[in-house]
């Protein structure tokens, strides 16, 4: 009995370390293929007029984007300046109101934690340069309702130099108005400089508040046969 009890807390707390990633669709940014014919600016909406975010599956708002006479420089890059060298990345500019974002479509459980995280490459102006990462949910009329974010300093990064993760997490309340809302991300360039930052591989884990209990209610069971 002894050993099952142990077992069963090992294996409690191994599940909880190594919980399925929530699905990012698009994570690596790899629909549409980059096309190196293309504007760059084009890659994150058309200049005919119909405002179309065209990576799939995430979402940008256009009037966000468009800044006075011209078109703010974000867009998609190919494999060259992917982490593993094969995958497309997307860089957002400094100066948007928001960045990409993306529903989803998972419920929020109350005591479950939820870890967001991108590689994230410097490129530009070191100065002031910083990435900020968010959970939001959806309320039922807007899509993005703020939860947490986080601004992460990047200045520290070698300009066009190796790639860093970066992440932002939480724990769900069980009094918060987002139980059983779903669970959304956004990641944008917070700098207050000039920069181009590149991002790709956007993960979502959560840590299940069951498995943690299962393991604590095995340890107190084992504590009180022991007395």
């Amino acid at each position: 009995m002894k050993k099952l009890l142990i077992s069963l807390v090992v294996m409690s707390f191994v599940c909880a370390g190594t919980a399925q990633a929530i699905t990012v669709a698009n994570q690596s940014f790899e629909v549409p293929a980059f096309d190196a014919e293309r504007d760059q600016s084009d890659n994150w909406s058309d200049r005919n007029g119909d405002d179309v975010w065209v990576i799939d599956d995430w979402y940008y708002d256009i009037e966000g984007h468009y800044a006075g006479a011209g078109w703010l420089d974000s867009g998609q890059l190919g494999s060259s300046f992917s982490p593993d060298g094969s995958k497309n990345v997307v860089y957002v500019d400094d100066g948007h109101a928001s960045g990409p974002w993306q529903d989803l479509g998972y419920v929020i459980v109350a005591g479950e934690t939820y870890a967001f995280s991108m590689d994230v490459q410097l490129n530009g102006d070191e100065s002031g340069a910083e990435v900020s990462l968010m959970f939001n949910y959806h309320d039922g009329v807007n899509p993005r309702v703020l939860i947490t974010g986080e601004p992460h300093d990047i200045s520290g990064q070698v300009v066009h130099g190796a790639w860093e993760t970066y992440s932002v997490s939480f724990t769900a309340d069980a009094d918060e108005d987002y139980i059983g809302k779903n669970l959304g991300i956004e990641f944008n360039n917070a700098s207050s400089s000039a920069s181009w930052h590149h991002f790709d591989n956007a993960q979502v884990i959560p840590e299940p508040a069951t498995m943690m209990l299962l393991g604590l209610g095995s340890l107190a069971l084992l504590k009180r046969r022991r007395a």
